[in-house]
């Protein structure tokens, strides 16, 4: 192996696809082989996807370098999808039950031990093709913290999504991945605070990354809000979503009274006009009476998006009901999203239809509520983004100033001894109010909030804020970020907290003041940040 690498150096190879396994996923022998090829790699530029890998595929060019057999499958779909896996058999795996939905890919790559390259390399390069719209991953562990922020970065500045399936929950998950590709799994609370900070999405199957890129692929128009109507064949289906929205924290708007005034011409007596609309299947047997009744609950100004939830229309009707969804999608600038529950057998050309026109369609009312609110998330995600006018996740900190450099004396002189005396001191330095002990009273409709740092092995300097006290015991309410924090993310990361709703105060208790907890939140995220590695 070090020998071909060494005369593809030679010949001036730079990019080299290791599929052998047997390296740092079996010990301490694996793992110093495979520092050899980092090695050969530094001296030579070498650019290396694996070892342990199944290589990539190029569905354009077409160029597979993969020996998956997932491309013995016929008439492969090619699309705006870009996805990138630590693991070479379910990546493809994946890849292979996306073309079985019809899911168009771009790229899937292979990643194994990541010697070399790592898969946010691989997600930067897909995030720059004017061709990729969004790029999945599934990922064991995250190598390196500031190349994940960078195409955080880039995917909201592009307005292209990333969405992870993350694995390694669990004790028992974690030493799976360290056996599977020598990967190190971490925090899961950690990365999931990195993922609501990064505006990253996650997925916790593959049926979710694969409906959110259905979605996302075929529509362009992000939700200015959470609102969601709903109309539907069934009243069953209608509920069903309505569970799903709610508890996923979609507002099922109520219907202006003037749509449900419209609707009322088209709904029978047995159907509803309240969201969600109950059309019920007699809607069929009205000329035109579906096509109207979806461009009434779209003119509702309090609409953001429309789910239209079809269950047993077959044949022609079927073909009907497609045609005037195409037609209404085509007059208005409102997401709208299909659940069609029926076997595609059964209803001729009418997902054809809905291809055509770029409408996304999914099988189930469940399966859509979850692909809106990840579409929802991203675009939350983007906005604020795009309204803070900054460039970079974090602000700028500088770990090697003099606050630094007065610490470290400081730490030496006290011989490492921080006592709950030195420590407040510590806090004052970097403006943060301390309370004197001698003259706090605590009157029992009280409540507290407690603001932790650690320096996390994957993610560095990281900020943990949750409930104190029973509550916290209780509910184990708590959120982490990654250090340093923008003030607007001290707030999100407070909303964060369920508890945080004390702060409103109540009648037997006194408002909290947020802002302070906000401004102190930041002073705490910068002291971690410029002390990395001294506490």
């Amino acid at each position: 192996m070090l020998d071909a690498l060494a005369q593809c150096a030679e010949k001036r190879c730079k990019n080299i696809i290791i599929g052998s396994s047997g390296f740092a996923e079996v010990g301490a022998e694996g793992e110093t082989f495979q520092e050899k090829i980092r090695e050969i790699a530094r001296r030579n530029d070498l650019l290396i996807c694996g070892p342990n890998c199944q290589g990539l595929l190029n569905l354009k060019a077409p160029a597979p370098v993969t020996f998956s057999p997932a491309l013995e499958a016929k008439d492969l779909v090619p699309g705006p999808l870009g996805y990138v896996s630590q693991s070479g058999a379910f990546g493809y795996s994946t890849f292979s039950l996306g073309q079985r939905d019809r899911v168009g890919f771009r790229y899937v790559v292979s990643t194994g031990n990541e010697a070399v390259l790592d898969l946010t390399d691989f997600i930067e390069f897909m995030l720059h093709d004017e061709e990729v719209r969004l790029v999945a991953a599934y990922a064991e562990a995250i190598r390196d913290r500031k190349k994940l922020a960078r195409v955080a970065e880039l995917s909201l500045e592009s307005g292209k999504p990333l969405i992870f399936i993350k694995v390694g929950r669990s004790k028992v998950g974690k030493k799976a991945s360290w056996r599977h590709t020598a990967a190190d799994a971490g925090n899961d609370e950690v990365f999931t605070g990195v993922c609501q900070q990064y505006g990253i999405l996650r997925a916790d199957d593959i049926d979710e990354i694969l409906n959110f890129s259905t979605l996302f692929a075929k529509e362009r128009k992000l939700p200015p809000g959470n609102r969601v109507a709903i109309v539907s064949t069934s009243g069953g289906a209608g509920v069903m979503m309505v569970d799903k929205c709610t508890e996923l924290g979609l507002e099922v708007v109520e219907l202006g009274e003037g749509t449900q005034q419209s609707l009322k011409k088209f709904v029978p007596s047995f159907g509803t006009t309240q969201n969600p609309v109950d059309v019920t299947a007699q809607i069929i047997a009205q000329p035109e009476g579906f096509k109207e009744a979806l461009k009434a609950v779209l003119a509702d100004q309090a609409v953001d998006v429309l789910a239209i939830l079809i269950t047993m229309a077959t044949g022609p009707n079927a073909e009907q009901f497609a045609a005037e969804i195409a037609e209404v999608s085509a007059a208005t600038e409102k997401l709208i999203v299909v659940s069609w529950s029926a076997n595609e057998s059964l209803l001729g050309k009418a997902l054809e239809l809905l291809d055509q026109a770029n409408i996304p369609h999914l099988q189930t009312p469940v399966q859509a509520a979850k692909a809106i609110r990840k579409l929802m998330a991203y675009a939350g995600s983007r906005k604020s983004w795009l309204a803070q006018e900054k460039n970079s996740l974090h602000p700028p900190v500088d770990p090697h100033g003099g606050r630094r450099r007065r610490v470290a004396q400081w730490i030496q002189e006290n011989q490492d001894l921080i006592t709950q005396k030195e420590g407040k001191q510590l806090l004052s330095w970097y403006g943060i109010s301390v309370i004197d002990e001698g003259m706090a009273q605590r009157p029992p409709e009280s409540y507290e909030f407690v603001l932790k740092g650690e320096n996390d092995p994957q993610f560095g300097p990281v900020v943990m804020l949750g409930m104190g006290g029973e509550l916290g015991e209780i509910y184990q309410d708590a959120c982490y970020r990654i250090a340093p924090l923008w003030p607007q993310q001290a707030w999100e990361m407070i909303a964060a907290v369920r508890g945080s709703v004390l702060l409103k105060g109540g009648i037997r208790r006194q408002k909290g003041d947020a802002p302070v907890l906000a401004d102190t939140i930041v002073k705490f995220s910068q002291m971690m940040t410029e002390l990395q590695g001294l506490l």
